[in-house]
C-alpha cells in the first residue's frame, strides 16, 4: 500500500500463542512503525471505533464473535470465510497475503466497501437458526 501512496497502520489487540512470532515478523519486515501491539482488554468497543477496517484471518472461528461486535458496531469487515463472516456482510478473502492485500487496497481506497449489514434481528434470526440445526 506504500508504494500506492497510502498509509496504514495495524493494531493487534490481546495475548496470545502467536504475539512472540508476530513481533519478530513485524520487526523483520520492517514495518513497525506501523504496527501497535496493545494488551489484552475489556475496552473492544474503543478498539473497534478507532478501526476503519476489521480483519479477521482465521483459518476457523466457530461463531466468530469479533465478527459480530465489529459488524454491530459498523465497522467494515474484510474476512477470510469463517463463522459468521459472510451474514456480517464482510468481504471474503481468501487465506493468501496477496489476495487480502488487494482487498485491502479495495476497500481503503474506496473502490469495494464491505456491507454492514448486522443487527439484532440477524443476531436473533442467527441463533434461532443454529438453535433450529440441533433439534433436528
Amino acid at each position: 500500500a506504500r508504494d500506492k501512496g497510502v498509509s496504514l497502520g495495524l493494531v493487534i489487540a490481546g495475548e496470545g500463542p502467536e504475539k512472540e512470532y508476530l513481533t519478530k515478523l513485524v520487526e523483520v519486515s520492517g514495518i513497525g512503525e506501523n504496527v501497535v501491539f496493545l494488551p489484552w482488554t475489556n475496552d473492544v468497543v474503543s478498539l473497534y471505533q478507532s478501526a476503519d477496517l476489521y480483519l479477521l484471518t482465521s483459518h476457523f472461528e466457530g461463531f466468530g464473535r469479533t465478527l459480530a461486535e465489529a459488524a454491530y458496531l459498523g465497522r467494515p469487515i474484510i474476512s477470510t470465510d469463517v463463522g459468521i463472516a459472510r451474514e456480517v456482510g464482510a468481504l471474503i478473502s481468501g487465506y493468501d497475503a496477496e489476495d487480502l492485500a488487494v482487498k485491502i487496497e479495495n476497500v481503503v481506497s474506496g473502490r469495494i466497501q464491505p456491507k454492514t449489514c448486522y443487527n439484532l434481528l440477524a443476531q436473533t434470526e442467527y441463533f434461532n437458526k443454529l438453535k433450529n440445526s440441533f433439534t433436528k
